[in-house]
């Protein structure tokens, strides 16, 4: 067994890199030596490792070497059967784990505050989906996942499902303990997936359960989102008799780029140590995020939020904040003035994704916190929670409006949002971030939505699927309805 202090691909990149190699072949680049004058200084010592398959530097998509060895690291640290980078980002992992469970016509139980890369798996197999509601916090708007319970009459009422694909963490870092209900899925034959996007650093101590410990089938994680790795280097683990193995590696090697970054790759082999080297250190992590968070929450109009009183767990490198008199879209445009970027914005708040360190500490950021605390004049303006996940979403499962079958004979028609009431839309329509489908293809737009729709094209929200200035829709017509 490598010992987990070892970063095989890196290190094979670096002593290939050393030998200072002549490159007569991909990339073009020729280990940095072409490259525009104007960014070759930023990109020269990265441009170096920047190779291909070339004789032991192994192949991503038929792994015998260092690859291999970097990605059984991985699965010896996370403890299951088999770990995949991707190099596309949880995105590709999402698609091929749908893909290798479910086909054409077969039904799928999904949570439905999913990404958007979920919704496009789905499409993509022809799958019926059957879409399960999260319990959704009232005071928050934040979703809670969802229960056995209602896994369990899910399952009743529709037992031939093939997977149930959940998410955990939410993108606000709450995160729901999923034992009950992987035990419950496992019990029927049912294989559980769970998009971990945003929890791969969960196996360290003092932070949520990660899923991949409580026995789900296969997981997603997007490394990059918050572990040392470059943007779009994720892992998928898998484990457990319900998934086909092979029938996975082949839709990964499918879905995934047949040129794989090997820069992304060290980042990931990189990532692994970083997390491993953590191990041991949790309470000075999580006692200097509990510092950090509390003297924000002391300066004067800033809320904390704290999730604590509904009895969920919650990531510590998640920090939502607001302001007294401020949207959070205003805050944010506040900060960024200043130089400081957060992960997005809603309504009420700013989300701020914390780095995973020993000592963290950003003066910077307490700073100009308290500086337009104090220059903001309150308006009392109060932000009520209207968070789309409390009004749009239906009771109970549900499925599509429109099939994804019938989506592919239906006519379509761009109307304005307007007068899109009772029309079901043909694409997603998405803010992003977080990538979360406000209404999903296939799916009838309510007033209630469409009015928070038209709330977030007031406050200049980045929407996917809507058609700017013109606030225009695609829709689904059939030759018995009219426009």
């Amino acid at each position: 067994m490598t010992s987990q202090s070892n970063t095989p691909l890196y290190s094979k990149l670096v002593d290939h890199m050393r030998t200072e190699p002549s490159s007569y072949h991909m990339p073009g680049h020729k280990n940095g030596e072409v490259f525009p004058l104007l960014g070759k200084s930023l990109f020269h010592d990265l441009l170096k490792i920047d190779a291909t398959e070339i004789t032991d530097l192994d192949d991503l998509h038929a792994p015998e070497g260092v690859i291999k060895e970097a990605q059984d690291l991985a699965k010896e640290l996370y403890k299951v059967e088999q770990t995949f980078f991707l190099v596309n980002g949880s995105t590709a992992g999402n698609l091929a784990s749908i893909m290798s469970v479910c086909k054409d016509g077969e039904q799928i139980l999904v949570q439905r505050d999913s990404h958007k890369s979920i919704l496009n798996a789905l499409k993509l197999t022809g799958a019926h989906p059957l879409f399960l509601t999260p319990e959704i916090d009232s005071q928050t708007g934040l979703s809670l996942g969802i229960t056995e319970d209602d896994i369990k009459h899910a399952i009743e009422n529709y037992p031939n499902v093939k997977a149930i694909v959940l998410t955990n963490p939410s993108y606000y870092g709450v995160s729901n303990n999923l034992c009950s209900i992987i035990k419950h899925a496992h019990a029927k034959g049912i294989p559980v997936i769970v998009d971990e996007a945003h929890g791969a650093h969960f196996i360290l101590n003092g932070f949520p359960m990660s899923s991949v410990s409580l026995g789900a089938d296969i997981v997603i994680q997007s490394a990059h989102k918050t572990l040392p790795a470059m943007t779009m280097g994720s892992y998928l683990h898998v484990q457990g008799d319900l998934i086909d193995k092979e029938e996975l590696s082949y839709f990964l090697s499918i879905l995934q780029s047949s040129s794989p970054s090997y820069p992304i790759m060290a980042s990931l082999d990189l990532a692994r140590f970083y997390l491993f080297s953590l191990l041991g250190k949790e309470d000075y992590i999580l006692h200097s995020l509990k510092k950090f968070r509390e003297e924000i929450a002391c300066i004067d109009g800033i809320t904390v939020l704290n999730p604590d009183y509904v009895n969920i767990s919650h990531d510590p490198l998640k920090l939502s904040i607001s302001l007294d008199g401020l949207s959070g879209y205003d805050l944010q445009a506040l900060l960024e003035q200043r130089g400081i970027y957060c992960e997005l914005a809603n309504e009420k708040s700013v989300l701020l994704i914390l780095p995973l360190k020993t000592n963290f500490y950003d003066e910077k950021l307490i700073h100009n916190l308290k500086e337009i605390a104090v220059q903001q004049v309150s308006q009392c303006r109060e932000q009520a929670v209207s968070s789309f996940f409390l009004h749009n979403f239906r009771k109970n499962v549900h499925p599509l409006d429109v099939t994804y079958q019938e989506g592919k004979i239906l006519k379509r028609r761009r109307v304005h949002v307007d007068e899109a009431k009772g029309k079901v839309t043909a694409r997603n329509i998405i803010p992003y971030p977080p990538g979360i489908p406000l209404f999903m293809e296939g799916e009838k737009l309510g007033e209630d939505g469409i009015s928070y729709l038209k709330k977030l094209i007031n406050e200049n929200v980045h929407i996917q699927g809507i058609q700017k200035p013109e606030n225009v829709i695609e829709i689904f017509v059939r030759e018995d309805e009219e426009v």
